[in-house]
């Protein structure tokens, strides 16, 4: 991400929309910081899932993969996720 135009839109496109879902799902102080781990982490687990393919996450079903992502949401966002 050489180019800072390019960042900036970036940001602004996941900030406005995903990070800010989240956010409004978040319960409790640090609404903000939590939902952008929570994207972070999403993100991560995208990126070993497609394009580095690590195995597990390369094999998993989305179904496999539902009841942790929904701990770890829940955990960060202080609410129940459901399923």
């Amino acid at each position: 991400m050489g180019d800072e135009d390019t960042r900036q839109r970036i940001r602004q496109e996941v900030c406005d929309t995903y990070v800010a879902a989240l956010a409004g799902l978040a319960e409790g102080p640090d609404a903000q910081l939590r939902a952008e781990l929570l994207s972070a982490w999403l993100v991560g687990v995208g990126i070993l899932r497609s394009v580095v393919g690590t195995p597990a996450l390369a094999e998993a079903a989305a179904a496999d993969l539902a009841p942790h992502v929904a701990a770890v949401a829940t955990g960060l966002l202080g609410r129940p996720m459901s399923g």
